[in-house]
C-alpha cells in the first residue's frame, strides 16, 4: 500500500510541478502577449500618423502641380508678350533705319540744307525744330519699346525662376511621398510580424492550458482510483479524519515568507512569477520540523527541487509534505504521531534560504495549508 500511495503522490507532485511550470510559462507568455498587443497598437498608431503625412503630402503635390501649371501658363504668356514687343522693337528700329537711309540717299538733311531751304529766320527755326522733333520722337519710340521689351524679359526670367523653384519643390515632395511610402510599408511588415508572433504566443498559451487540463484530469482519475483501492484508508490514529477535517498543527513556528497561490519573487537580479504549491515558514537551520498530524511516512529522501522531502499519508486521501530539510529523522513506512519531530529545517533543493516548505494535498491536489493549520 505504501508503494501505491507514494506512486500516486509522486505523480501528483510531478503533475503539479508540470502545471506549475506551465503556469509560469503561461504567465510569461501572457506578459509577452500583452506587450505584443501594445506594440501592435503603437505600430497601428504610427502607421496612421504616416498615412496622415502621406495624405497631406499628396494634397501639397496636387496644389503645387496646379501652381506649376499656372506658372507655365504665365511663362507662355510672357514669352508671347516678349515676342510681340520684340517684333514692335524690330519694327521701330526698322522704321528708324529706313528714315536714316532715306535721308542718306537724298543727300542728307544737314543743317546746310535746312538753312538753304528756309526763306526767313522764322522759317529756318521752324525747320530745325521739326528735324529735331522727328529724330527725337523716333528715338523715344525705340527707347520705350526697348524699355518695355527689357521689362517683359525680366518678367519672363522671374516666371522661369518661379517655375524652376516650383518643380524643385514638386520633386522634393515626390521624394518625401516615396520615403513615407517606404516607412508605411516597413511598419506594415512590422505589424504583420507582431500579429504572427501574437498568434504563436496565443497558440502556446492554449497548448500549455490544454496540457495542464490533461494533467489535472489524470490526477483526478488517479485520485479516484487510489481512493477506491485504499478503501477506508489509513486512519492515522485518533487525530486523523476526512479531507475536510481540521486538527492539524503547524510543522514549524515562524513567519510565513511566501503564501499559497500565484506569487512574484526575486532571486538575484531576476524576477519570477509562478504558482506556489504550499507555504514557506522561515526558521533557522536545524529547527525541528514536526508532523502536522498523525500518519504513515510514504517518502523520506531527496526529491528534486524539494530537496530533502518528507511526505506523510494521513488517510482518506489527505497527505502533507515538508521540503528543503537539512536532516531527515524518519523513514518510509514509519508511523508518526502529531507533533513528532520528522526532520530539521534546511535550505536544500531549490531554496534561497532556510525554511520549511509545507504542503497539504487532498486526493493529490494541493490546497491552501492555512485552511488546515
Amino acid at each position: 500500500m505504501l508503494v501505491g500511495s507514494f506512486t500516486y503522490f509522486s505523480y501528483a507532485v510531478t503533475g503539479e510541478q508540470k502545471i506549475k511550470d506551465n503556469n509560469r510559462k503561461i504567465n510569461n507568455a501572457q506578459h509577452q502577449l500583452d506587450k505584443n498587443k501594445k506594440d501592435q497598437a503603437n505600430v497601428t498608431k504610427e502607421m496612421q500618423g504616416v498615412k496622415n503625412k502621406i495624405n497631406k503630402t499628396e494634397k501639397e503635390i496636387k496644389t503645387l502641380t496646379k501652381d506649376v501649371v499656372d506658372a507655365h501658363d504665365k511663362l507662355v504668356e510672357a514669352s508671347d508678350k516678349l515676342q510681340a514687343e520684340k517684333e514692335k522693337l524690330n519694327k521701330g528700329n526698322e522704321n528708324l533705319g529706313k528714315r536714316l537711309r532715306n535721308i542718306y540717299k537724298s543727300g542728307g538733311v544737314g543743317f546746310l540744307d535746312v538753312i538753304l531751304s528756309s526763306s526767313s529766320a522764322s522759317d529756318l527755326f521752324s525747320n530745325l525744330e521739326m528735324v529735331k522733333y522727328i529724330f527725337k520722337n523716333d528715338n523715344q519710340v525705340v527707347a520705350q519699346l526697348t524699355k518695355t521689351y527689357e521689362a517683359i524679359k525680366e518678367e519672363q526670367k522671374a516666371v522661369e525662376q518661379q517655375e524652376v523653384a516650383l518643380k524643385k519643390k514638386q520633386d522634393e515632395l515626390a521624394e518625401k511621398e516615396k520615403s513615407l511610402g517606404k516607412d508605411y510599408a516597413r511598419l506594415d511588415d512590422k505589424k504583420d510580424d507582431l500579429q504572427a508572433d501574437g498568434k504563436k504566443l496565443q497558440k502556446q498559451i492554449s497548448q500549455w492550458k490544454a496540457d495542464s487540463a490533461d494533467i489535472e484530469a489524470t490526477i483526478k482519475r488517479n485520485s479516484n482510483h487510489h481512493i477506491g483501492k485504499q478503501g477506508g484508508g489509513h486512519s492515522g490514529g485518533s487525530n486523523s479524519g476526512g479531507a475536510s477535517a481540521k486538527g492539524f498543527i503547524r510543522p514549524v513556528n515562524g513567519v510565513i515568507t511566501s503564501g499559497f497561490g500565484y506569487r512574484t519573487y526575486q532571486i538575484g537580479n531576476k524576477t519570477y512569477s509562478d504558482f506556489h504549491l504550499g507555504i514557506d515558514i522561515a526558521a533557522p537551520t536545524g529547527t525541528p520540523v514536526k508532523a502536522a498530524k498523525a500518519g504513515r511516512v510514504i517518502w523520506s529522501g531527496w526529491k528534486g527541487s524539494y530537496g530533502n522531502l518528507v511526505v506523510i499519508d494521513h488517510g482518506n486521501g489527505v497527505a502533507t509534505a515538508y521540503g528543503h530539510n537539512s536532516q531527515l529523522n524518519v523513514s518510509v513506512g514509519q508511523e508518526v504521531s502529531q507533533g513528532q519531530i520528522i526532520a530539521k529545517v534546511g535550505s536544500t533543493g531549490n531554496s534561497s534560504g532556510p525554511h520549511c516548505h509545507f504542503e497539504v494535498r487532498i486526493n493529490g491536489r494541493v490546497v491552501n495549508p492555512l485552511s488546515y493549520v
